[in-house]
């Protein structure tokens, strides 16, 4: 996040600098002195793209206990089908790592932690509770099981060669908070 206000901070600061020169003299760009190349991506990630996608179609989804169901089973059906789809769940920047629990380990050195992520995001339209504004946005809730390879960091779930997922629990209904469960997501051994 750091070197995106930093690369961001770089082009307004050339862009003023560009604006600033009243003599006419054109200032060459090879005598901005850059520390690394300014690399912007606007790129989403698949779980991105499926939450607005399915907000998009279904803009009052979490008003019914049916229809937050059938949110949690779309979840679900994409993170089990699609394991490029279960990496962005991982990777997602917008969602934050709330608590990190080890479960065991194997005789390889190998280590299976448990990750839990919260993420709060807006909704399309805000939900009536008598205020009013309304709630307009909601707490989403989801597990990851990781088995991580003993020389690799345990600070995230090791996805580098998952090839699978797999659910581990069943959903909870809660009317302010997503329990969208918990997945194992990692390499199948056949």
């Amino acid at each position: 996040m750091k070197n995106k206000f930093k690369q961001i901070g770089l082009i307004v600061f050339s862009l003023t600098m560009c604006a600033c020169n009243q003599s006419g003299q054109t200032v060459p760009l090879d005598s901005i002195a850059v520390e690394e190349p300014i690399e912007i991506s606007l790129k989403t990630s698949l779980y991105q793209e499926w939450l607005n996608d399915y907000q998009e179609k279904n803009p009052q989804w979490y008003k019914t206990d049916k229809n937050r169901r059938a949110f949690v089973k779309d979840f679900e059906k994409n993170i089990v089908s699609n394991i490029d789809f279960a990496k962005s769940v991982c990777d997602d920047n917008r969602s934050k790592i709330v608590n990190k629990e080890y479960i065991s380990g194997n005789d390889e050195g190998d280590k299976l932690y448990a990750f839990e992520y919260k993420i709060k995001f807006n909704l399309p339209v805000p939900i009536p509770d008598g205020s009013s504004e309304g709630i307009s946005y909601i707490y989403m809730r989801y597990g990851i099981m990781s088995l991580i390879p003993r020389n690799a960091s345990s600070e995230y779930p090791y996805t580098a060669d998952a090839n699978y997922a797999e659910r581990f629990d069943k959903h909870v209904p809660d009317r302010w908070k997503l329990e969208m469960g918990t997945y194992f997501i990692g390499n199948k051994v056949d």
